[in-house]
């Protein structure tokens, strides 16, 4: 309460006073528009609205903000196809309050307010636009689920006009973005007044890929027949070559020493009592006191990675306007992205507590080094059950001479360890998408006073995993491990003498040779909007609209699953089988690997880490490259695995609990009524949208009755069968909203805005599919297609202060209520099951299932600045600025009901954006600086450590921009994105580290023609 008395006070002040002193100014001659109608031009003006340089661009979105009927914010472009940046999200990222996630140092999609990106809802001329992006991240253990946000890699930015960032909402925008609304707008062929053409040719260039790709764009716009016939067409193809360097960890495991596996001894996936294999294991004593009932946190996985690989991007955009009379207007604009990815990964990493060498006896510990504090107070033991404690449930593991869960004795922040399980892996992904949306519309004015907007739009999107594969080549080493040299960093690692990590005749495959999956994904969505206007019914009511929205939005995904198993490989390349390494140390039948690995990294790896430790920048790894090009991938799909009685292609439909197809329906009706008083001071809007959303999905979740163990090659995993799943359900969302302006003069305005927003559930949430459980863990995963949609009350208030026309001064406070956060309950149930001998055992697993529950808040001020400094003498007079600043303070959820409290994602608490530009004598350059503070990536567990989360480090980006006008028609450009080269590095709740990236600086330079 006191944060928003405030920081309301304060702003009311600011514009009082600033009002005061603006009295005496002139008038500018570019008066907005009433408050109560959106900014954006008349369909039926065909002034100039052609935009050139830098300042025009400023003084265009600032013409919007004060012009439009809610909180906005507004970017331009340039020149016709010269958007400021390359890529969409990066150029919204200069707008207060919205910062971006980046993928591969190329940002991907965006958080208004802080808020999870699936909060902000995207539009294309007023339609919802979705996307579904090539997977990237080179996982080979499975697909993304879909969620809601829109990932701006796809799209090329130079057919769009402008760009709307509404923070407030009015009832006849769209719903689903509970944070805000972008709206990505194109060119209105006639509004410009004389027929354009541009081209613009480049060269892309990325410090680590040191590969030029192209990037062409061209566009025309022309009006014919009189100026009633408006044509705006464009495309833009680039294709750029990237690296990525990487350092990744597990976080900080809560783990039991653990006796891996003794011969006789009960068998550690299901605790039943099954005798084993017969393998003497060693043990893991990290205090060395002769016991392995102690518990500490340590670091389980440690990874380094190279990627590299091509991103090729087709985006083309047709727009037709037709002014049929003067009562009648038609408008039709397609676009059609195309977007492919290539990516290859090579890394090394070793295992902790995963596997050992079944030849090493003992204590594996040679030496370590246990921090005397515990990360925190209360801290238990999170993963088990372990043989050497008793177990009263899964992860409910105890003393034998307490009884009382195993308290955490410290942190393992350094070791030398024997036997322990190294895995180099190699991923290869070939992934492609594209994107369809078609429009058309009509607005017809059956008077002067009364007109009908219908609008009516089709959107395909398709993702396709041509190929996401990767090979594992394992072998068994003495690795050495220090977090000692830079907590907050990377560790410095190493193997033992006589390791020979660099030898590939000491690496084997697993028994299955080659995995990956074949993920095929569609989405459907159509749109039918209409609605009717009626300017000026009363004094006070400058226009009523009402209206009508249809949005029927269809997902569809099928997963295949590729596994080749070495047995199947072996007999089609003639190589012989020799005992390998699992992940879990089982035995297994592999392939040695001496023929199939090649060298990767160099001393340019991880170049730019200047922190205190060291590690290895070269290692040997799968030539997957070349395997596939040896034995074709249709080749492998082919082999037969399985038994000779019951072969099963390498290629097969996984168990169908990735299979799935969602539909929802959206059906919204809405009045919106615009205000006027006080001889036209005081202006504004009122409504109510009233949302139906009605889904069926339809999916397979497995059958616990079903569940038993079974083998394949020694390798144990749990088997069973899936049922059919169908959930509908159906809900009312009411959507109120007011938004008020006062005008304090003819330069100064205050805004008070409150409404209620709704993001409906991630597709992959409404998802009915269950995996089985997990014998391994005892526990299963449950989805839970009946969650209730996330909802916030918002209210907003702030102003604007003019000081002509590229000048603006604003400052709003925000505060929003959100409800219906997803958490984790997890309950206990009781399963039965087959074991390996075929007996009925029962055991107690715990279940994991979403359900709504955690509510926050997010609260906080923006405050941006724009001015040229045009007053300035000669030269100087080219320069001017633009600076913004978000102040956020944010609530907290819980990830799992009833436990730890984590900061909501995504919210960076400080954002700020500097950016200096200059432009006169030809010369247009701008120098934009970035930068955000530390905010959660990941809230609750990642990988085994259960609390520890993701946190991004505070960063900040600087890009240059640079164009030269030689002649009116043709300039030379010159970019710069990332020029400090900035790290991604990532920690976990307790400030150890957890992650390093580094993407480096991309340069681009060409010629741009005008006519």
């Amino acid at each position: 309460m006191r944060f928003r008395f405030l920081a309301s006070a304060s702003i009311a002040t600011l514009f009082l006073a600033s009002a005061a002193a603006a009295q005496t100014q002139p008038t500018p001659p570019d008066q907005p528009q009433p408050a109560g109608q959106d900014a954006a031009p008349a369909e039926d003006d065909a002034a100039e609205i052609v935009v050139t340089g830098i300042r025009a661009s400023l003084q265009s979105a600032a013409n919007i903000k004060r012009g439009a009927g809610s909180i906005v914010d507004a970017i331009s472009a340039e020149d016709m196809g010269a958007f400021p940046d390359q890529n969409i999200a990066e150029s919204l990222q200069r707008v207060t309050g919205v910062q971006i996630q980046r993928d591969r140092g190329e940002g991907r999609d965006i958080s208004i307010r802080g808020l999870d990106p699936k909060f902000s809802r995207i539009l294309l001329n007023g339609d919802g636009l979705l996307s579904l992006s090539p997977i990237t991240n080179i996982n080979p253990n499975g697909p993304p689920q879909p969620g809601r946000s829109f990932d701006f890699t796809t799209l090329g930015s130079d057919f769009v006009q402008t760009l709307v960032v509404s923070k407030t909402s009015t009832a006849d925008l769209e719903d689903g973005g509970l944070a805000g609304t972008v709206d990505v707008r194109t060119v209105k062929p006639l509004s410009l007044n004389r027929n354009r053409f541009s081209l613009t040719v480049e060269g892309l260039r990325n410090a680590y890929a040191k590969t030029v790709g192209p990037h062409v764009s061209g566009a025309f716009v022309g009006k014919f027949f009189d100026d009633t016939l408006g044509v705006s067409i464009g495309g833009d193809y680039s294709k750029r070559y990237l690296q990525t360097q990487s350092y990744q960890s597990s976080g900080q495991d809560s783990r039991q020493e653990n006796q891996l596996k003794a011969a006789g001894a009960p068998d550690l996936f299901t605790n039943t009592g099954s005798v084993g294999t017969g393998l003497q294991r060693s043990f893991v004593d990290w205090n060395g006191d002769g016991d392995n009932l102690d518990a500490y946190r340590f670091n389980h996985l440690v990874q380094f990675q190279q990627d590299e690989g091509t991103r090729e991007r087709q985006t083309y955009n047709l727009g037709l306007q037709w002014r049929a009379s003067d009562k009648l207007e038609l408008n039709f604009n397609g676009i059609y992205a195309k977007y492919k990815t290539d990516f290859y990964s090579a890394g090394y990493s070793f295992q902790t507590h995963l596997g050992a060498d079944p030849t090493v006896t003992g204590n594996r510990v040679v030496s370590s080094h246990i921090s005397d504090i515990p990360p925190f107070a209360g801290d238990v033991v999170a993963n088990g059950p372990s043989i050497a404690a008793v177990c009263t449930g899964p992860n409910v593991c105890s003393r034998p001479s307490t009884g009382q869960p195993q308290a955490i004795a410290g942190l393992v922040d350094a070791y030398q360890l024997r036997g322990a399980l190294v895995d180099n892996i190699t991923k290869f992904n070939q992934s492609k998408a594209d994107t369809l949306q078609v429009q058309g519309g009509a607005i017809y004015k059956f008077s002067d006073a009364v007109r009908l907007n219908v609008q009516g739009s089709y959107t395909r999107a398709k993702r396709d995993s041509i190929l996401n594969t990767g090979m594992d080549a394992f072998s068994y080493k003495e690795v050495l491990y220090d977090q000692r040299t830079d907590l907050a960093g990377i560790p410095s690692v190493g193997y033992g003498a006589g390791a020979d990590a660099l030898n590939p005749a000491t690496y084997n495959s697993g028994a299955a040779f080659l995995t990956g999956f074949v993920v095929p994904q569609k989405v459907t969505q159509k749109i039918a909007s209409a609605d009717l206007t009626w300017e000026d019914p009363l004094p006070w009511m400058p226009a009523l609209k009402i209206g009508y929205k249809h949005v029927d939005a269809e997902l569809n995904q099928t997963n295949y699953n590729l596994s080749v198993g070495a047995f199947s490989f072996a007999r089609l390349s003639g190589d012989t089988l020799v005992p390998g390494a699992a992940a879990n140390g089982i035995k297994s039948n592999g392939i040695n690997l001496t023929n199939y690995m090649t060298t990767y990294g160099g001393a340019d790896f991880l170049s730019r880490y200047n922190g205190g430790s060291q590690f290895p920048t070269t290692w040997v790894g799968p030539d997957l490259r070349a395997l596939l090009a040896k034995y074709p991938l249709s080749q492998l799909q082919a082999l037969q695995g399985g038994s000779a009685a019951a072969p099963v292609p390498a290629l097969i439909q996984t168990l169908p609990t990735n299979t799935f197809r969602i539909r929802e329906i959206v059906n919204a009706f809405y009045f919106r009524a615009d205000l006027s008083g006080f001889d036209g001071a005081l202006t504004g809007n009122i409504g109510l949208r009233l949302a139906h959303t009605k889904s069926v999905a339809d999916g397979f979740t497995g059958d616990p009755a079903t569940l038993a163990q079974a083998t394949v090659s020694t390798l144990r995993y749990e088997s069973g069968t899936a049922a059919p799943l169908q959930v509908g359900r159906d809900y009312w969302s009411p959507l109120p909203s007011l938004n008020l302006r006062y005008d304090l003069n003819d330069r100064a305005s205050l805004r008070f805005a409150a409404s209620q927003t709704v993001t409906r559930p991630d597709f992959g949430n409404m998802v009915p599919s269950n995996g089985l459980p997990s014998l391994v863990t005892q526990t299963w995963t449950i989805a839970n297609p009946n969650l209730e949609p996330y909802y916030s009350i918002n209210l907003d208030f702030g102003g604007e202060i003019s000081f002509g026309r590229e000048s603006l001064l604003s400052a709003y406070a925000f505060k929003k209520w959100i409800r219906g956060y997803y958490v984790n309950a997890i309950n206990q149930q009781s399963l039965t099951y087959r074991d390996l001998d075929g007996a009925t055992q029962t055991r107690i697993f715990a279940t994991t299932q979403p359900v709504n529950g955690s509510d926050t808040t997010t609260q906080g001020i923006e405050v941006a600045f724009q001015q040229p400094f045009s007053f300035l003498p000669g030269a100087l007079g080219g320069f001017g600025t633009l600076l913004n600043y978000t102040f956020t303070d944010a609530g907290t959820i819980q990830t799992i009901a009833g436990g730890t409290d984590f900061p909501l994602p995504f919210v960076s608490k400080h954002a700020a954006n500097a950016v200096l530009y200059y432009e006169k004598y030809g010369l247009s350059a701008r120098a934009a600086y970035v930068w955000r503070s530390k905010y959660t990536e990941v809230a609750g567990g990642v990988g085994g450590d259960s609390r520890g989360g993701s946190y991004v480090k505070s960063a900040g980006y600087l890009d240059l921009s640079t164009k030269y006008q030689i002649t009116p028609e043709v300039a030379i450009t010159l970019d710069a994105v990332n020029v400090l080269d900035t790290a991604v590095e990532r920690v976990n709740i307790y400030g150890f580290g957890r992650g390093y990236e580094v993407n480096g600086r991309t340069i681009t330079g060409g010629v741009r023609l005008t006519f």
